[in-house]
C-alpha cells in the first residue's frame, strides 16, 4: 500500500539525519529504476504488471517521494547532488518548451502506418495527419500549445531511451522525431513492439483526435 507524499515525509523523513535521508533516496531511486524496467519490458516482468498498485502508479508516487526526500535532505543540512544522467534529463526537459516540430509515426504491416505532425510557431499550432511517403493533410487542432506541451511533460520524454525492441515478429512499430526552434539537433526515438514509460499518454493524445 502506498501513502501520500506528506505521509511518507512524516513516516520516513521527519527527524532523520542526513545519512538516513540519503539512504531513503537510494531506496527510492532503486524502486524508480525497477518500476521503469517493469513498465518498459512487460514481456520479462509480466507477473509484476498485475500487482496493485501498478508499476506506473508506483513510479509516479516514488517521484513525489523523491522530491520530499530532497527537501528533507536540505532541511537536515545536506545537499542533493544530481547524477550526470539526471543533469542530462533536466537539460532536455528545459529544452522541450522550444519544440518546433513533433512527428509521431505508428503502425504495422497489417494496419498500416500513420503520421501525426505538430508544428509550433510562437503560440500558433499546426496539426497534420497522413501516411508515410504521402502528403500529410492539415487538420483542425482541437488543442492549444499549452495542451501539447503539458502532454509532452506528462510523458516524461526526457527519461526515454532512444530505442525499444521486444523479441516479437511483425506487430507494431513507432517513431518519434523532435525538432527545436533554437537548435539544429533532432531527437529520435523508435521502437518495435516495445514502448517507453508513459507511451500510452502519447498514443491517447493523438488517438482521440483522429
Amino acid at each position: 500500500m502506498m501513502v501520500s507524499p506528506e505521509e511518507y515525509a512524516e513516516i520516513f523523513l521527519k527527524g532523520k539525519t542526513v545519512s538516513e535521508i540519503e539512504k531513503q533516496i537510494r531506496i527510492i531511486k532503486k524502486e524508480l529504476s525497477h518500476c521503469k524496467k517493469v513498465i518498459e519490458r512487460p514481456y520479462e516482468y509480466h507477473e509484476e504488471m498485475c500487482i496493485c498498485p501498478s508499476p506506473d502508479t508506483r513510479f509516479l508516487m516514488n517521484e513525489l517521494y523523491l522530491e520530499e526526500a530532497k527537501k528533507a535532505l536540505a532541511k537536515a543540512g545536506g545537499e542533493y547532488v544530481p547524477t550526470k544522467a539526471e543533469l542530462k534529463q533536466l537539460e532536455l526537459k528545459n529544452k522541450l518548451k522550444d519544440i518546433k516540430k513533433f512527428t509521431f509515426s505508428i503502425g504495422g504491416f497489417f494496419q498500416g502506418d500513420k503520421n501525426y505532425i505538430v508544428e509550433i510557431k510562437g503560440d500558433t499550432i499546426k496539426y497534420f495527419i497522413g501516411r508515410p511517403f504521402e502528403a500529410s493533410t492539415e487538420s483542425i487542432a482541437d488543442f492549444t500549445k499549452k495542451d501539447f506541451l503539458d502532454m509532452i511533460e506528462d510523458i516524461k520524454i526526457e527519461k526515454w531511451q532512444n530505442c525499444y525492441h521486444a523479441p516479437v515478429l511483425d506487430g507494431e512499430q513507432w517513431k518519434v522525431e523532435i525538432e527545436f526552434s533554437n537548435s539544429n539537433r533532432k531527437l529520435k526515438y523508435y521502437g518495435s513492439n516495445a514502448y517507453p514509460f508513459r507511451f500510452d499518454v502519447l498514443r491517447d493524445f493523438f488517438d482521440t483526435r483522429v
